[in-house]
C-alpha cells in the first residue's frame, strides 16, 4: 500500500501525547489534502516537522522535560475553587502551554510561585477560618475602604456586589487587596484619627492654594468666612496625613461646603483694637 500524506497525518493525529497545538495543525493539513489531493513544498516540510515532533522518542524527551511543571500546575489548578478567578485562568493558560511544549518565561514562574503561596495549605487553613474570623471590626473597615473607592475607577464590581448584599463576606484575598493596601491603610488611619476640631467648634481655612478659590466668599463682613463644624466623621477622599473630611456651615450662610482636617485652622478672635 502507497503511503500518502492522508496516512501519515492520520498517524499524527492518533499518536499520543501529540499536543493541541500539533493536532489542530495536522487537522488542518488533513482537510487540505482530502479536499485537493496535494499538499504545497511548505505544507509538506511542515508534515515531516510534525513527525519528527511527535516520534515516541521525541514525545518521550518532552514527557520528561515538561511533566514536572505540568505536575506542579495540576496540583495547584486543583486547590483553585473559585474557577472564575484570575489565578485559575492564569494557570490553565500555564498549563496549555506547558502542555504544548512551550517553556515557561521567569515572569510567569514568578507570578506561579505568588499563586502557589496563596494556596498553600497553610493559606487556605486562613480561608476556611475566615469567615468565623470575619468581626465587626473588619466589616466597618471593610466598609471604609469601600467608600473611599466608589468615586474612582477601582474594585467596581466588589462595590457593586456589597451594595446589593450588605452581609456579604468577601473573600480574604480581596479583602487583603482593598483594606491592605497602602492607599487604604491611610485612609483608615484618617478615619481613626481623633479630630481635631470637634462637633460644634467654629474653623476658618488655610490660606493655600486648595483653599483659594473659596476665600471670596464674604459672610457677615468677613473677607474670611469662620465656619461652625457640623459633622467630623464624612467618607475620606484622599489617602493622605490631614484627610479626614469635615461639613461646615459658613457663618452667614445657609449652604454646607466640606473640607479636609488638612485645609482648616482653628478660629481665633481678632484682638481688640485698643
Amino acid at each position: 500500500m502507497r503511503v500518502t500524506f492522508f496516512h501519515r497525518l492520520l498517524a499524527i493525529l492518533d499518536t499520543e501525547g501529540v499536543s493541541k497545538r500539533d493536532h489542530a495543525t495536522a487537522t488542518d493539513l488533513l482537510s487540505q489534502y482530502t479536499k485537493t489531493k496535494r499538499l504545497s513544498s511548505g505544507q509538506s516540510r511542515l508534515v515531516r516537522i510534525l513527525e519528527e515532533k511527535n516520534a515516541p522518542e521525541a514525545i518521550a524527551e518532552r514527557k520528561a522535560r515538561t511533566s514536572p511543571i505540568i505536575e506542579r500546575l495540576t496540583a495547584l489548578y486543583g486547590r483553585i475553587s473559585d474557577q472564575k478567578s484570575w489565578d485559575y485562568g492564569f494557570c490553565e493558560s500555564l498549563l496549555e502551554q506547558a502542555r504544548n511544549d512551550r517553556a515557561l518565561s521567569v515572569r510567569q514562574i514568578e507570578i506561579l510561585e505568588k499563586i502557589e503561596g496563596r494556596y498553600s495549605d497553610e493559606a487556605l487553613e486562613a480561608i476556611n477560618l475566615w469567615d468565623r474570623s470575619f468581626t465587626a471590626d473588619k466589616r466597618e473597615r471593610y466598609e471604609i475602604c469601600l467608600a473611599y473607592y466608589k468615586p474612582t475607577p477601582y474594585y467596581k464590581p466588589a462595590i457593586a456586589q456589597y451594595e446589593v448584599d450588605p452581609t456579604l463576606i468577601p473573600s480574604l484575598l480581596l479583602y487583603t487587596k482593598i483594606v491592605e493596601n497602602p492607599y487604604a491603610q491611610k485612609v483608615l488611619t484618617a478615619h481613626y484619627a481623633d479630630p481635631l476640631y470637634p462637633v460644634g467648634s467654629m474653623v476658618t481655612l488655610r490660606g493655600n492654594q486648595a483653599t483659594r478659590s473659596h476665600r471670596h466668599f464674604r459672610g457677615a463682613g468677613y473677607s474670611r468666612p469662620n465656619y461652625l463644624v457640623i459633622k467630623n466623621d464624612l467618607p475620606i477622599r484622599n489617602a493622605c496625613k490631614g484627610a479626614k473630611m469635615y461639613q461646615l456651615l459658613p457663618v452667614g450662610s445657609a449652604e454646607l461646603v466640606n473640607y479636609e482636617e488638612r485645609h482648616l485652622k482653628k478660629h481665633r478672635k481678632p484682638k481688640a483694637k485698643r
